[in-house]
């Protein structure tokens, strides 16, 4: 939900609706603390995660009602469906690892490493940002080892 987030913000950000985005992010600031304060005493850490997609969720969507309301239309094609199903393979591999007794330090850069797998493997990254990408890594590494 975030990347998808994200875009809606700058989308946001360059039709002038500042005071929506800012307005949008006071939200949901407010509601994850409110929800984190809910939910951490009951499920502990999958609450606090569960807190936490729920109020970007919450954005999301208030991000994307501003836009259709002021553009009249926004495209998102799949950026969504990619997002959503990467979320989904990152959530099973977390309580896939859990059931195991996993611990959290461990957890979390596998469920990140699946959610990153997935959204790209599912076609999340387009063939040239694939390319932009290797060409910074292809400089990093040049930086480093010169």
């Amino acid at each position: 939900a975030y990347f998808v987030q994200q875009m809606f913000i700058y989308a946001m950000m360059a039709t002038n609706l500042v005071k929506q985005c800012a307005a949008l992010v006071l939200l949901g600031v407010v509601l994850n603390l409110g929800l984190n304060a809910l939910l951490i005493p009951l499920a502990g850490g999958l609450g606090a995660a569960a807190a936490t997609l729920a109020s970007e969720c919450a954005m999301t969507l208030a991000a994307y009602v501003f836009l259709v309301r002021q553009v009249g239309y926004f495209p998102v094609g799949l950026s969504i469906l990619h997002s959503a199903v990467s979320a989904l393979a990152m959530a099973g591999s977390i309580l896939a690892l859990q059931r195991f007794a996993v611990p959290w330090f461990v957890i979390i850069p596998i469920a990140a490493s699946v959610y990153c797998a997935t959204f790209v493997l599912i076609g999340g990254v387009s063939k040239d940002e694939r390319q932009l990408l290797r060409t910074f890594i292809r400089r990093a590494l040049h930086l480093t080892y010169a």
